[in-house]
């Protein structure tokens, strides 16, 4: 709100209770509103193509305006529709969502905590063993934290990145 006051933000669960979306609407204007609303939702075990399919259709709506347009996909876990396991149509449908979403020109980055190998080949694009994915990220903005402080940089990089243009590099960090 402070840095980009006029940027727009819109939240789309995963879940399909819309009650819990939070439409787009500038920030600078409502940041106590889209507090509440973000404090007032609930985790759900719904499919990821779900909340990227909400996100999709809020940004079509903004698809003239000539701004850049992102999404960015949290989540902490493989994909499992509705159960607790691996979900390979709930894998498949999610990429065709992102698919769709990155065919309009809208970047999508992904987050993801404390995932397995086979969960980030699956949102970055790439092989778990011989199984290829085409993944869910947009062109090297798959990210991964595997504790609170790694993921508080990570979303003031976004941050950073969606208010200043500022490109978020790949980054090796080497143990000496």
């Amino acid at each position: 709100a402070q840095s980009s006051p006029n940027s727009k933000l819109g939240i789309a669960t995963f879940n399909s209770n819309l009650e819990e979306t939070v439409a787009i609407e500038t920030i600078g204007t409502n940041v106590n509103g889209i507090l509440m609303k973000i404090a007032a939702m609930t985790a759900s075990e719904e499919p990821a193509d779900k909340g990227l399919s909400n996100a999709r259709i809020q940004l079509e709506t903004l698809l003239s305006d000539g701004k850049s347009k992102n999404v960015i996909l949290f989540t902490d876990g493989e994909p499992t529709g509705t159960g607790n396991t691996w979900n390979s149509t709930a894998a498949t449908a999610a990429e065709n969502e992102a698919d769709r979403i990155k065919e309009k020109g809208i970047k999508i980055y992904t987050v993801g905590f404390a995932l397995n190998d086979k969960t980030k080949a699956w949102l970055a694009g790439g092989k778990d063993g011989n199984t290829p994915y085409k993944g869910i990220a947009s062109k090297d903005c798959a990210l991964t934290a595997d504790n609170i402080d790694q993921l508080k940089t990570i979303f003031k990089e976004l941050q950073q990145t969606m208010t200043q243009s500022l490109d978020i590099k790949p980054a090796q960090i080497k143990d000496v």
